[in-house]
């Protein structure tokens, strides 16, 4: 994980406005920006997506925390497990019936929310 100061965000507003955050960190995975959001180096903290219900007007004094979450995707599959990864890129995938398939994704897609949800009450609290 990389912290970055005095990062333009203009690249990452729709309104193409050119402010800077102090620091910046872009995370791709779950256990990234839990890390990030237990950080107590950085009290004031910022979570951007994609940036399109965001209007900048004026430079951020906080670490800014852009997600860059890709999707989800299946790296194993067995018939009582299931492992995910935050990711675009799609990895092998076992041949199993589909309906095996679809209660995996749904208990994977269940994990991801759960530990997003874990996520949002851990920042809720420290704000």
């Amino acid at each position: 994980m990389n912290i970055q100061e005095n990062i333009s965000l203009k690249l990452y507003n729709t309104f193409g406005i050119d402010i800077f955050a102090k620091q910046f960190v872009s995370v791709s995975d779950i256990d990234e920006l839990l890390e990030i959001l237990k950080s107590k180096d950085y009290p004031k903290k910022i979570i951007l997506g994609g940036g399109s219900n965001i209007l900048f007007t004026q430079n951020i004094d906080a670490l800014v925390i852009h997600i860059n979450l890709k999707g989800i995707s299946i790296e194993s599959q067995s018939d009582n497990d299931s492992s995910t990864q935050s990711d675009s890129s799609t990895k092998s995938q076992p041949d199993n019936d589909s309906s095996t398939q679809s209660d995996s994704s749904t208990k994977s897609q269940s994990d991801l929310k759960s530990k997003l949800k874990t996520a949002k009450n851990f920042h809720a609290a420290k704000a």
